[in-house]
């Protein structure tokens, strides 16, 4: 929801600036797909990151240090930092922009060819 919150907002914004109607063309839809998906990524991040820990919490013999999602979110901010819960996040976004970027081309050539505009 994120994505296509951030998307249509960028996209709204440069109809504004070029003028209604025709194609955006691949460079913007691709842009705003690219930022769409990384702001996604950015906002939901931590919150992956902590689902994970408390999964493995407990397994091979790791300790079980969380109660729940707010308490391990707590914990590792303030022992680890706040960076701590965007660990990883570089090499995510290595995989996801461009993903992101080529899904939504692919959305607005769809909605062309199927007269969906």
């Amino acid at each position: 929801a994120i994505n296509f919150f951030v998307y249509d907002a960028l996209k709204s914004w440069y109809r504004k600036k070029i003028g209604p109607g025709g194609s955006l063309g691949a460079l913007p839809t691709m842009s705003f797909g690219a930022a769409a998906g990384a702001a996604a990524q950015t906002v939901v991040f931590p919150i992956e990151m902590v689902q994970r820990r408390l999964q493995l919490q407990g397994m091979a013999g790791n300790p079980v240090l969380y109660k729940n999602m707010v308490d391990a979110m707590v914990k590792i901010a303030r022992k680890e930092g706040v960076p701590a819960l965007y660990a990883g996040l570089l090499p995510n976004y290595l995989k996801l922009i461009p993903a992101a970027a080529i899904s939504f081309y692919v959305y607005e050539l769809l909605k062309e060819q199927l007269e969906l505009n």
